[in-house]
């Protein structure tokens, strides 16, 4: 009896790679947006400490209140980039599980056509040896009945 051999286990190993694929990248955008996060939440905090610096000094020449005006006006732009990031980041993880519920239903229904397969492979594989033991059984019981036949006479 020869082993079960799904002919499409090649595309079966492609899509599995595919959808391995997908959820690697989705895990990389997950940790990118986290990261987009942490890199929010650090530079809020710089906002704050360097509003807390300019209030706490009782006096400020103009220079030095120019330098930290600019320093402030450089953070509130790094936090309207890191916002965007995270908006970009989050549409593309949208779309990335997406991509991975398709690539995985795409692996489920191969899954279930080799499991069909095989398991039609198997009840043809048993018919036929019922076939062949039906056979045998036939023949011994032939020839029982001709030994019998003979032996009577």
């Amino acid at each position: 009896m020869r082993g079960f051999k799904f002919r499409l286990e090649k595309v079966l190993e492609l899509r599995a790679r595919k959808l391995e694929e997908a959820q690697r990248m989705l895990e990389k955008l997950k940790q990118d947006y986290q990261a987009e996060v942490q890199r929010e939440k650090d530079i809020c905090q710089q906002i704050v400490l360097a509003k807390q610096k300019i209030f706490s000094q009782p006096r400020l020449d103009g220079s030095i209140l120019f330098i930290h005006q600019n320093h402030l006006k450089g953070l509130e732009k790094d936090l309207k980039i890191c916002q965007n990031r995270q908006q970009i980041l989050s549409q593309e993880i949208t779309l990335w599980r997406q991509e991975v519920v398709k690539r995985s239903k795409d692996k489920k229904i191969l899954e279930k056509l080799k499991q069909k397969q095989k398991e039609a492979f198997i009840y043809e594989q048993r018919q036929k040896e019922q076939k062949e033991l039906d056979e045998v059984a036939t023949l011994r019981f032939g020839r029982t009945c001709q030994d019998q036949v003979e032996d009577s006479f």
